[in-house]
C-alpha cells in the first residue's frame, strides 16, 4: 500500500496545514517544525526512519566549528549554518531537543521498525541485506545547495536493510531520502522547516519520478 492509502487522513490534513511544494506520488513533503508535525502522526506509523539532524557543530568541542575557522573542515558550508538554523544552540538545549526528537521517532516506529541502526525488538534485516557488511565505504556528497547532505548510497543501503516502508525523514533537507525512496518505489514522508531546501527536494524527487538524473 502507498502512503496515500496508509497515512492518507494524516498526510492530507498535514498538507493543508503545513504547505510544502508538490505532492509526490509515493510520498509527502511537509514544511514545519519536525517535533510539532511528528506529534500529529499516530504511533507505529513507520517501518523505518532515515535522517540526519543538525549537528550543532558551531557550538561543539573538539574539531568542530565553534571557533569560526572550521576546525578540520576548513571550508565547511556549515560555517554559515543552515538556511533557517545557525547550528549553534546551547549544548543543554540541543541535547533536550534531540532527545525530544528521538522520543517522537521511537513512538512513530512500528514494533519491527528501526532508526538506522537503533532497532526496536522485532526488527530483522531484510533478506540479503547482510551482504552489505558492517562497514560501508561511501564518498561524501558534493555540489548541493544544502550544507550537510548525505550521499544517496547511504540511503540505498539503509533501504536495502529495512526492506519496505513507509519511511520517515524528519530533517529531509535537500530530499535525498525521498529521492532514493521514490527511485525504489518505497513510500516515505519528509519534513523540513526550510522552504528553500524543500523546493530543492521537490525538484530532485520529481526528477527521480521521471527516471532522470536529479539536479544537484
Amino acid at each position: 500500500m502507498s502512503v496515500a492509502n496508509i497515512l492518507a487522513p494524516v498526510t492530507d490534513h498535514l498538507h493543508a496545514l503545513f504547505k510544502a511544494p508538490g505532492r509526490p506520488a509515493n510520498g509527502a513533503l511537509l514544511q514545519g517544525d519536525c517535533l510539532d508535525i511528528m506529534t500529529r502522526f499516530p504511533a507505529a506509523s513507520f517501518r523505518g526512519i532515515i535522517t540526519s539532524p543538525p549537528y550543532n557543530l558551531r557550538n561543539s568541542s573538539g574539531n568542530g566549528l565553534h571557533d569560526g575557522r572550521g576546525g578540520k573542515w576548513e571550508n565547511a558550508a556549515l560555517l554559515k549554518g543552515y538556511s533557517t538554523h545557525m547550528d549553534s544552540m546551547p549544548h543543554d538545549t540541543y541535547v533536550r531537543w534531540q532527545r525530544d526528537c528521538l522520543d517522537q521517532m521511537i513512538r512513530l516506529l512500528r514494533p519491527d521498525g528501526v532508526i538506522y541502526m537503533i532497532a526496536k525488538p522485532d526488527f530483522v534485516l531484510a533478506p540479503g541485506a547482510n551482504r552489505l557488511g558492517c562497514v560501508w565505504r561511501i564518498s561524501q556528497q558534493m555540489n548541493t545547495p544544502h550544507p550537510a547532505p548525505f550521499p544517496p548510497e547511504l540511503v540505498q543501503n539503509c533501504l536495502t536493510a529495512i526492506g519496505d516502508g513507509p519511511v520517515l525523514d524528519p530533517f529531509v533537507g535537500s530530499g535525498t531520502t525521498g529521492m532514493v525512496a521514490t527511485e525504489r518505489g518505497v513510500d516515505w514522508v519528509g519534513i523540513d522547516i526550510s522552504e528553500p531546501y524543500l523546493n530543492t527536494a521537490a525538484q530532485r524527487i520529481a526528477a527521480a519520478q521521471r527516471g532522470i538524473k536529479a539536479p544537484e
